[in-house]
């Protein structure tokens, strides 16, 4: 039995087992670790370092670390872990009740997948969001557009997020080096074919800074309308563990997240522009207008109208046209007290409109 031992900066509460050449075997039978700690390093009970584990008939609740409350393990995943997540164990261990400050808080490893919630990805309004078996896809897109992620999730192994917010700043110094270089490896990226000289994805490509527990991505994305492309998020430093026979254990497509983008046609109102190899949709900004759709420069806002943006031509008093698709602007010669076309009702009295004109 393994009452309330304690372990500073080295991993381990009560029992630490390192090896570097071969897996170690170890087998615990019969055992109980209670209260045990090791409060800045991991391994509240147990730390195995390139080892296997067995554990039968075992106890292992209350203890405590930073990560890995219960057990931390690295390199090797033991074989009860397996046999757990394979739901095939027949240990008669009871492992719970245990806490770890960052993640992990009965068993602890290392991160073992990358997620954000659909919600989370923001988007212009006209643009779409699809999620499919293996991939999210945005559909209706603009090149030129931004995307936002936010609150990108990193998983342990009880499907628990990374608690980041729980490391105190003053404390960091004293945690083990191993915790310490795990912290600051934390980092996601965004992923695409940086060979395809058409697709550009500029600003916050890359990202550590955990805000609310998660990671936070925001980049403009541009490429060629009526095109399509892929994206991933990426965890920049990938883990590895091998099972107790040499095998690798993680699928890479754990710790990325695709997204396949398509590209809409520009709309009118908005020109196509050359942005170096990339082609964008741009909206004809206040003073100047389109109704081309492949326009690729906006026309000044005309003396008859008193606004223009986009598609708009918002007309002044006394000068009518025959609706918003033209730019043909006629001026109500005969009654222009007819042509008001400032009022809220003016397509109301598009007749009496027409009636200025030919009257």
């Amino acid at each position: 039995m393994f009452i309330q031992n304690k372990c500073l900066k080295l991993n381990g509460g009560a029992i630490s087992i390192q090896n570097s050449v071969n897996i170690a075997q170890v087998h615990i039978y019969k055992c109980s670790f209670i209260l045990n700690s090791a409060s800045f390093s991991t391994g509240g009970a147990i730390n195995l370092s390139y080892s296997n584990l067995i554990i039968e008939n075992s106890n292992i609740t209350s203890n405590n670390a930073l990560i890995g409350g219960g057990i931390y393990y690295e390199q090797v995943i033991p074989d009860f872990v397996l046999e757990k997540s394979n739901n095939t164990a027949n240990n008669k261990n009871k492992i719970i009740n245990n806490n770890a400050k960052i993640f992990g808080h009965n068993i602890g490893s290392t991160i073992r997948k990358l997620d954000i919630d659909l919600q989370n990805i923001k988007i212009p309004n006209g643009s779409i969001k699809i999620l499919g078996e293996r991939q999210i896809e945005i559909r209706e897109f603009k090149s030129g557009n931004q995307i936002t992620f936010e609150g990108i999730q990193l998983l342990d192994e009880e499907n628990s997020p990374i608690l980041t917010s729980n490391i105190n700043i003053n404390e960091f110094q004293f945690y083990s080096s191993d915790v310490q270089s795990f912290i600051q490896s934390l980092s996601v990226s965004l992923n695409w074919d940086q060979s395809n000289k058409k697709i550009q994805v500029i600003g916050q490509v890359q990202s550590r800074q955990y805000i609310n527990n998660g990671i936070n991505l925001q980049s403009q994305i541009m490429y060629t309308p009526q095109s399509k492309m892929n994206l991933q998020i990426v965890l920049d430093s990938l883990p590895k563990l091998i099972d107790s026979q040499g095998n690798i254990f993680f699928n890479q497509d754990q710790f990325q997240k695709n997204f396949t983008i398509n590209f809409a046609s520009c709309s009118i109102g908005e020109i196509t522009m050359q942005q170096i190899e990339s082609i964008i949709c741009q909206e004809c900004p206040e003073g100047k207008y389109s109704l081309d759709q492949y326009s690729t420069s906006c026309k000044q806002c005309p003396d008859s109208a008193k606004q223009c943006y986009g598609s708009t031509i918002n007309l002044m008093n006394g000068y009518w046209r025959e609706n918003d698709k033209t730019d043909i602007i006629i001026y109500c010669n005969k009654n222009p007290q007819f042509c008001q076309a400032e009022s809220p009702d003016s397509k109301v009295i598009f007749f009496l409109q027409k009636q200025g004109i030919q009257s």
